[in-house]
């Protein structure tokens, strides 16, 4: 009898067979093996997703190579803050050529209510910012 399989296809399912033979023999290697490759996996995947995030956090606003962020620096306390008060926001449009203008945010989580004529709603953590909010961050 003439067997018409292609040699790769014998030598693979030897191979797969004596594979799970193994697998049987050392089940507990198997199972050792099987779980530090799905932590493995499964860390690649978060750091992956985070660092996606991280990329795509403003590529969507198209004025993102002109906006920057600053912080001030509190001695008494040794450490940054992501705040700075108006009046310095103020004060570095005035005194630096390269500021144009400014936004102040306070995202202290604080809720609203705002109320209209027919609707009353409570807006939970919300934010506080400037009134040129929209020219930096053109939100539709």
């Amino acid at each position: 009898m003439i067997n018409h399989q292609p040699k790769t296809t014998i030598m693979l399912n030897n191979w797969l067979k004596i594979a799970f033979i193994n697998y049987k023999k050392n089940w507990l290697s198997t199972i050792i093996n099987l779980f530090g490759l799905t932590i493995g996996l499964t860390g690649f995947m978060l750091i992956l997703m985070h660092w996606n995030d991280e990329e795509s956090y403003e590529k969507w606003n198209p004025k993102k190579d002109l906006i920057y962020g600053s912080q001030i620096y509190n001695k008494k306390d040794n450490a940054y803050g992501a705040t700075i008060p108006y009046i310095m926001a103020e004060r570095a449009v005035k005194v630096i050529p390269e500021v144009k203008d400014y936004v102040l945010f306070n995202g202290s989580g604080v809720g609203y209510k705002m109320t209209t004529k027919k609707k009353t709603v409570f807006q939970k953590d919300g934010m506080l910012v400037s009134g040129n909010f929209f020219n930096f961050f053109p939100f539709n």
